[in-house]
This record gives C-alpha cells, sequence and structure tokens, in this order.
C-alpha cells in the first residue's frame, strides 16, 4: 500500500489534491493508495505520534502554525519515513525546499500528468518499501492481498491455491484462464519465481535453491522442472542481488 498524507490548510486545493490522489490510485491498482488530510503541521506530528505511518507526505508551504520547511526537519526528527513533495503557489521556497530533501517542488495548480509523474519517481525511489497488493479470485470473493504475504501460489485441476505466510491457504473459484493471466500482477513483480509450470514463488520466502526444488521458510518444498533451471537461477540471482534476498544457492 502506498500510504500518503496530505497537509493543507486551503480546502478547496486538498479537495483538488484528494481528487488527484483518488485517479492517481485507479491507474495504479497494485498501489492501493490510501490518503488522510491534516490541516495544520501539528495535527500531522500528532498523528504519527500516536503511530500513523504514511510513505509520502504533499506539505503545502505556508501552514496556519508553521511553515513546509519546520515541518520537513520536524517529520525527520520522527526517525520515520519523510519523503516530501511540496504543494505550493511561489517558487520563493525552492531552493530551501530541497535543502531538507523534497522529492519534488510543485506549483499549484499541479496538473494531473505532472502529480503523476511526481508519484511515479517516488514509488520507483520506495520500491520495495511500499508492499503492493494483489487480487485474489478467492471462493468467497475477490480479495486484496499483500505480496510479502504470499509465500508461494499453486495450481492444480484449475483451482490457484494462495499460501500465506500466516499459515492459511485461500483456494480461487475453479478458473478456466491461463497461469500468465491469473497471476499476472504477481508476475510483474521481480520477487515471484516461477520454478514449474504449476508454482509461482516469491523469492523473499526462498530459504535454499538446490538443482532439484526451492526450499520456502514455511518448509514447503517447490519443484523446479529442468528446463526452467536456468531461467529460475537468474532470476533468483538477481533477487539477491537487488539486496532483498537473505540466501543463496546450494
Amino acid at each position: 500500500m502506498l500510504h500518503i498524507a496530505i497537509c493543507e490548510d486551503t480546502l478547496a486545493d486538498a479537495e483538488r489534491t484528494r481528487g488527484l490522489l483518488t485517479r492517481y490510485g485507479q491507474a495504479r491498482p497494485h498501489l492501493q493508495v490510501q490518503f488522510q488530510h491534516f490541516q495544520t503541521g501539528r495535527v500531522l506530528l500528532d498523528a504519527l505520534q500516536r503511530g500513523a505511518h504514511f510513505d509520502l507526505y504533499l506539505l503545502d508551504m505556508l501552514l496556519p502554525d508553521t511553515d513546509g520547511i519546520d515541518l520537513a526537519r520536524a517529520l525527520a526528527r520522527t526517525g520515520k519515513n519523510h519523503t516530501v513533495i511540496y504543494l505550493t503557489v511561489s517558487r520563493e521556497y525552492a531552493v530551501e525546499a530541497f535543502s531538507v530533501r523534497a522529492a519534488n517542488y510543485l506549483i499549484k495548480p499541479v496538473d494531473q500528468n505532472t502529480m503523476f509523474a511526481a508519484l511515479d519517481e517516488v514509488v520507483a525511489h520506495l520500491g520495495a518499501q511500499i508492499d503492493t497488493c494483489a487480487t485474489v479470485r478467492a471462493l468467497m470473493g475477490d480479495m486484496r492481498v499483500a505480496l510479502s504475504d504470499i509465500v508461494f501460489v499453486e495450481v492444480t485441476g484449475h483451482v490457484f491455491h494462495y499460501h500465506m505466510q500466516s499459515g492459511e491457504t485461500i483456494q480461487s473459484k475453479v478458473l478456466r484462464i491461463p497461469f500468465n493471466e491469473v497471476l499476472a500482477e504477481l508476475i510483474a513483480d521481480k520477487r515471484f519465481l516461477r520454478p514449474h509450470q504449476s508454482y509461482l514463488v516469491n523469492a523473499a520466502h526462498v530459504l535454499h535453491f538446490s538443482p532439484h526444488e526451492l526450499v520456502l521458510d514455511d518448509g514447503s518444498q517447490v519443484p523446479i522442472s529442468r528446463l526452467r533451471m536456468g531461467e529460475v537461477r537468474r532470476a533468483y540471482m538477481d533477487f539477491l542481488n537487488s539486496g532483498r534476498g537473505a540466501d543463496g544457492i546450494l
């Protein structure tokens, strides 16, 4: 999910930003965008003290109780992620904004293309810190699950079994649809490996990679087909080299 805080005291501007974020979430459904509006810096900081978490802050430069520069410094002192994009009517504070390492400085009114491009840059920078989600066509109805929670997926007789980190298995409806179409959102994520025509595995849950199987952290053993060995080995090495893996290859 991508959690965004809007700190803006002008309600019309806040409403416009909410509209842009709503459209961005519709255009990037895998990010499952959520946002919350705060009218002052103090209210935002109080929310963080109570345990709120945000991946990105969209800050007005001039607020009733502070300015965007001082608020960014206060966010940094919380020790939490403080990626900031400024939304303002003036270019006057641009140099100061980048002195606090703002990700971007956008002049109001911000159009959709500009906002989407700025958000895409932040998403690319945050990378694995944002836990994206996928739709599972479960027996009880469609549901959204975090990709990090999926250990592996196995298909038998047109039914997809999602083995979750919690130990739960989510079973799909009977789906007479190609494997690649059902699992398109997972396959698009570089952490997922396909060692066999009937399996898709989250590389983050691989403990060992042997010549014949993947041993997973839930105790499962997933076979590797001979024809897929080279491709899976390369994909797994890429995953390890990205810094997101913890083990090696046997």
